[in-house]
């Protein structure tokens, strides 16, 4: 009787054990594919020379001190040359279609009806090359969401790899704050101070091809308050869809 006691707790024992192990490997290889992963995708950015980007972007702003609420919709096609730095966007607006393009630093609008270009120096437009890069630019964008790659989750799904990501609180902070100061000249102009950020939740989704890990879309949202009041409330939600990888396409040259 003693033996098969003995027998049966060392069967359990070493059941356990094996069962721990299984769960182990799964988490170290779970943690290995997401990183393997994530290296790969921004390996990819990295490489890309040209690319094309539907962007679209909606924020809800309520600040007491404006006293209304602040509705910013935009939505723009935008082809982006990664070296040199320039890009040709097409704006969709209330008023109409505009197309803007940088050389130099220097951004310029299309003129279609006498097929001309001219200088935009209003000082709110010298910071939308900033703005392309920091929320279109594949390379920028991955830059910003690596530092949370741990608390991703990873899905295959046939060809497709999906990262996410939920989260809320202070480690959010910064990224929050830089969101919200280079999605939109809008944003920029907002009375808000990165140490008042209450982060009350962050998603990322990161949509890759299986394949050739090039990203197809990528969407990023965000909900925040002020630790000075409960009234201000901003929610922002951004999609980024991507095609037309290296190929080419003209970018108009000022002379």
């Amino acid at each position: 009787m003693n033996k098969l006691v003995t027998l049966i707790t060392i069967l359990f024992l070493l059941l356990v054990g094996c069962s721990n192990d299984v769960v182990t490997d799964e988490e170290e290889k779970s943690t290995s594919s997401k990183g393997d992963i994530m290296a790969n995708i921004i390996d990819q950015a990295d490489n890309t020379d040209h690319v094309t980007v539907d962007f679209t972007i909606k924020q809800d702003v309520y600040i007491p001190e404006i006293d209304r609420d602040l509705t910013v919709e935009q939505s723009d096609m935008t082809y982006i040359q990664s070296e040199p730095f320039r890009f040709l966007t097409k704006l969709d607006t209330a008023i109409g279609q505009f197309t803007v393009f940088n050389q130099d630093q220097q951004l310029y609008s299309y003129l279609p009806e006498n097929e001309s270009y001219e200088p935009l120096n209003n000082e709110m437009l010298n910071n939308i090359n900033n703005l392309i890069k920091e929320q279109r630019h594949l390379s920028t964008l991955l830059g910003q969401l690596k530092q949370f790659e741990d608390q991703m989750t990873l899905e295959e799904n046939g060809e497709q790899m999906i990262l996410t990501l939920s989260g809320q609180g202070d480690e959010f902070q910064s990224y929050v704050y830089n969101q919200l100061m280079t999605s939109s000249i809008e944003g920029a102009q907002l009375p808000i101070e990165e140490q008042n950020i209450v982060v009350d939740a962050v998603e990322f989704n990161i949509v890759a091809n299986q394949e050739s890990h090039q990203i197809e879309e990528l969407s990023t949202s965000f909900e925040m308050h002020r630790t000075t009041d409960d009234e201000t409330t901003i929610k922002q939600s951004i999609k980024r869809t991507y095609y037309d990888y290296q190929k080419e396409k003209e970018i108009p040259d000022v002379e």
